[in-house]
């Protein structure tokens, strides 16, 4: 157990390993040789499965993440509670074959982009504003093939493209028709939305996504081409925070080569995360984190358990015993 009746040791401690010095002077490590990174999540375990009892849950923002975190396919089970997969535009599911249990899905697909990207496979539709934005007939579809053919489903993350400040469509268009698609999407399963555009932070949008059950995701960056509002201040956004959960992305410590501008304070975004969390925990209603996978994304759960450590030792059964 981790959480005891005083508080938990910082985590940055724990991976400082003893060292000694050889026949010929060189530096030994006691434990032997061992990847950082596999050291680190190993500790990290076992403060994600302390917090899985408090509804509290850590997972990641991609495939590509398990692999810059060190981890081996389907590993992040044993860390998260859940494996990661991600459903692709044309139906393909990209997830571990060894995945058993709880599972983690990310949704791309075509009916969630409103302009195809210039560096889109099929060059017709390079640039163009597509049709079937936000239509909901073939992608439920597949999204219902995909889900049902999975064990069991934890989270599904929509994450639509980037929707420009500078695109003609109205709000109340724009509105209806993500309305239509969340009313359509399969039941029993807990939907997070990630923001797609500036209509994404006002009051009309989160009444729409809380009326239909669904999180909106709060995350901060330049997905944009401009600056996010820092999540401290989208949590005091009227209607932002609501509904039966909720999901935060966790952006990397250090600017991303070439963005237009610096990433948040680090101590202002991972405050903004531990605020969110303790929202939750204050209203009984469950919080996800997703580590992004822009940089190394052990940093982001690190900074955010640091941060978190006196809490979870606070809520410990031996000190609530003790009390």
């Amino acid at each position: 157990m981790i959480a005891r009746g005083r508080s938990s040791p910082p985590l940055s401690k724990t991976f400082t390993s003893r060292q000694g010095r050889g026949s010929r002077g060189e530096v030994r490590s006691t434990i032997g040789y061992c990847p950082p990174t596999i050291i680190h999540w190993s500790y990290l375990s076992a403060y994600t499965r302390a917090w899985s009892r408090h509804n509290v849950f850590v997972t990641l923002s991609s495939r590509d993440a398990c692999v810059r975190g060190g981890l081996e396919p389907g590993a992040e089970a044993a860390l998260f509670g859940a494996t990661l997969a991600e459903l692709s535009a044309d139906g393909t599911l990209r997830c571990p074959s060894c995945a058993a249990g709880a599972v983690d899905v990310i949704v791309e697909d075509d009916a969630l982009i409103y302009r195809y990207p210039y560096e889109h496979p099929e060059r017709a539709r390079r640039g163009e504003v597509n049709d079937g934005f936000l239509r909901p007939e073939r992608f439920v579809d597949r999204l219902a093939a995909a889900l049902e053919s999975l064990e069991s489903v934890r989270l599904v993350l929509l994450r639509p493209a980037p929707l420009y400040k500078t695109e003609e469509i109205a709000f109340g268009d724009f509105l209806g028709r993500l309305d239509r698609l969340l009313a359509m999407l399969p039941p029993s399963y807990r939907y997070a939305l990630e923001p797609a555009g500036p209509f994404c932070f006002r009051q009309e949008y989160f009444a729409c996504l809380h009326a239909r059950d669904v999180a909106h995701v709060f995350s901060e960056g330049e997905s944009l081409l401009r600056p996010l509002p820092t999540v401290v201040n989208q949590l005091a956004l009227p209607g932002a925070f609501g509904g039966s959960f909720c999901v935060v992305r966790a952006t990397p410590d250090n600017a991303v080569p070439g963005m237009r501008w610096p990433v948040p304070d680090v101590a202002l975004r991972r405050q903004g995360w531990c605020d969110a969390a303790r929202r939750c925990l204050a209203e009984h209603v469950p919080f996800y984190l997703l580590a992004d996978d822009e940089t190394d994304p052990l940093g982001a759960v690190m900074g955010f358990m640091e941060m978190m450590n006196e809490e979870l030792a606070q809520r410990s059964i031996i000190r609530c015993n003790a009390a």
